[in-house]
């Protein structure tokens, strides 16, 4: 997906998150409400490294 940021035009890859069905939380106009629950987490992707007034910085993303 492309996305533009004050002109600057990028791509966006999210990474997919894995999740795991939880119990029953409820009924809405008589569909079922389950919760869900991360079962892995995942790693940064990528890093940019960089200076701010003079101090070198790492953002992952």
């Amino acid at each position: 997906m492309k996305f533009c940021y004050r002109g600057v035009w990028y791509d966006s890859s999210p990474s997919p998150i894995k999740t795991q069905e939880g119990p029953t939380i409820g009924k809405y106009r008589g569909a079922t409400l389950r919760g869900r629950s991360i079962s892995e987490i995942p790693t940064p992707t990528s890093c940019v490294k960089g200076k701010y007034r003079g101090v070198e910085v790492n953002v992952s993303f």
